[in-house]
């Protein structure tokens, strides 16, 4: 275990050094960042380089920003790692949230526009962004959601299908819950997930936790949230994010793309 968390700290502040250069250049270019996920949780909640792991930093920009921030990443000698740089052309804003860009050296930073893949539309991250909370990232300053947000990310992201199994949500949402002197706004947390329609997996993921670690969640709270009503189309939207792609078929697709469309 102390192999583990020395080659985490170590992987960990190569991969911070890497990118403290980026978010350096996109203040000065004067735009807006935000760090989401692991990074945003390592500096906020674990408070130490070695306890969660990550193999990526993941850096949200104002959607209108991402062009500017794409041609500064291209200028610093990142690439994006699945499509030509000449795909990023507008319409892909509105469908995608994010795309992964890699250093000649191999470091991995996930541009996102959007929070969450399931809101794309015009206007998604104006909640995220007016209740987010300034933090420092190797010096360089930066923004990071809310307590209240960040549970609700960390608890989506978390069951929704991967490849790699997302098992690390478990320990990141019981990081934020068991954090001491944080404050988690319930009310913003609930109004969030109806607001997104993330009530389905938030709801599964704080029942699991409260179940399987005793998690400390307010009943009211959990009232409120088994009471609010989901329509049929949220509970199939939730069982197709927990299916891999190759086994389901063109249909509950069509119903993942529809959804995301009727959330504009």
């Amino acid at each position: 275990f102390k192999g583990v968390y020395r080659l985490t700290w170590y992987k960990n502040q190569m991969l911070f050094h890497s990118v403290a250069g980026v978010q350096q250049g996109l203040l000065d270019a004067g735009l807006s960042t935000m760090l989401l996920k692991g990074a945003a949780l390592t500096m906020q909640y674990y408070r130490d380089y070695g306890l969660r792991p990550m193999g990526d930093v993941d850096v949200l920009v104002r959607t209108e920003q991402a062009p500017a921030a794409i041609a500064l990443l291209t200028q610093l000698g990142w690439r994006p790692k699945w499509r030509p740089i000449e795909s990023f052309v507008e319409p892909i804003f509105s469908v995608m949230h994010g795309h992964t860009f890699l250093d000649t050296a191999g470091h991995a930073l996930d541009l996102h526009w959007h929070v969450l893949p399931e809101c794309t539309y015009p206007g998604a991250d104006l909640d995220f962004w007016e209740g987010a909370v300034p933090m420092g990232f190797l010096g360089v300053p930066t923004h990071a959601l809310n307590p209240a947000d960040q549970l609700l990310h960390v608890c989506t992201h978390g069951t929704t299908w991967s490849p790699i199994s997302p098992i690390r949500w478990i320990a990141d949402a019981m990081t934020i819950l068991n954090a001491p002197q944080i404050e988690i706004d319930w009310d913003r947390l609930l109004a969030q997930a109806r607001k997104h329609l993330l009530v389905v997996p938030l709801r599964a993921a704080l029942c699991y936790l409260r179940r399987a670690f005793d998690a400390q969640i307010p009943p009211m709270f959990m009232h409120a949230l088994q009471a609010t009503r989901v329509s049929k189309l949220d509970q199939i939207e939730h069982t197709i994010r927990l299916t891999s792609p190759r086994r389901i078929s063109r249909f509950p697709l069509l119903v993942l793309r529809y959804r995301r469309y009727a959330r504009a």
